[in-house]
């Protein structure tokens, strides 16, 4: 499972808040398993206006920083749980792509 680090401004982090971003969030690893952690920060700008930013850290990458606003937190993780998934998805895509091209490139040298 993923290390995740919450934190919060403005507000309590409620146990129930936490056990949901710990289980939408923590299966992010298997995306791309160079996630070594995610820091999730909640903050309630007013009483119907919520904020969570998500900084996901990647070995050998930049960090991927993700920000969603909403009425609800829960709907606010499951718009970054759902970038996230895709922006993870394509660097690894992306990664494949590269290690493809380098071997078919050593075997037309051979």
């Amino acid at each position: 499972m993923l290390n995740i680090e919450i934190s919060a401004r403005h507000m309590e982090i409620t146990d129930s808040m936490r056990s949901y971003t710990n289980a939408k969030l923590g299966p992010m690893g298997k995306y791309l398993r160079s996630v070594s952690r995610l820091t999730v920060t909640f903050d309630s700008k007013s009483p119907i206006q919520h904020l969570v930013e998500v900084i996901a850290h990647i070995d050998n990458h930049e960090n991927i920083i993700v920000k969603k606003e909403d009425k609800d937190f829960y709907a606010c993780i499951d718009k970054v749980h759902d970038i996230l998934e895709k922006r993870l998805t394509q660097i690894k895509e992306k990664s494949k792509d590269k290690r493809r091209q380098s071997s078919r490139s050593a075997a037309i040298e051979e």
